[in-house]
């Protein structure tokens, strides 16, 4: 046998098993580290997508209501150039009835009014008689309490009068 250098191990078995161990240890620990980033950012994203799907939706919810204010703006001016109109025809006729000569109390009497009502539309007919009379006004197309229907250029009367505040919500103008 030859006499050489006796080879010996570059390690020792013992240590050699406990540095695998902590090798063993190590990767298991960068593994889960791993493992925690990647769920991480999967739920970072989750949250990112919702937060930007809720931007959305609150800018079409916000879209929508606000053409929902506008509309209902609209209708509540056509309302009340409808109520309007229908005030001013009652108003013209109660300034009819007054014309053939029946008196206040009798118009309230046989139109259920009472006498406020009655010189209210009185008050309103001539307000409209006066400004549908007056050339500026005319002229600016601003006469107070008239108003034109599409495709009818003549004016009428469509005075703003407000039922009687003391009146039961039942009494109507009509």
């Amino acid at each position: 046998m030859p006499t050489g250098k006796q080879r010996r191990s570059k390690r020792d078995p013992e240590l050699s098993r406990r540095l695998d161990e902590v090798h063993n240890v190590m990767k298991v620990r960068r593994d889960e580290a791993e493992r925690r980033e990647a769920a991480m950012m999967d739920a970072v994203q989750v949250y990112l997508r919702a937060a930007g799907s809720i931007r959305r939706c609150t800018g079409v919810h916000d879209q929508r209501v606000s053409e929902l204010r506008k509309r209902i703006e609209q209708l509540e001016s056509e309302h009340e150039a409808e109520v309007a109109r229908w005030l001013g025809q009652q108003a013209g006729a109660v300034a009819e009835i007054r014309d053939l000569g029946e008196s206040d109390d009798s118009i309230g009497e046989l139109l259920e009014l009472t006498n406020k009502q009655v010189r209210q539309l009185m008050a309103s007919a001539r307000a409209s008689d006066r400004a549908a009379n007056n050339p500026k006004l005319r002229d600016r197309g601003r006469l107070p309490g008239l108003a034109q229907e599409p495709g009818r250029p003549e004016a009428q009367r469509e005075p703003q009068v407000m039922p009687n505040a003391d009146e039961s919500d039942g009494q109507s103008l009509a």
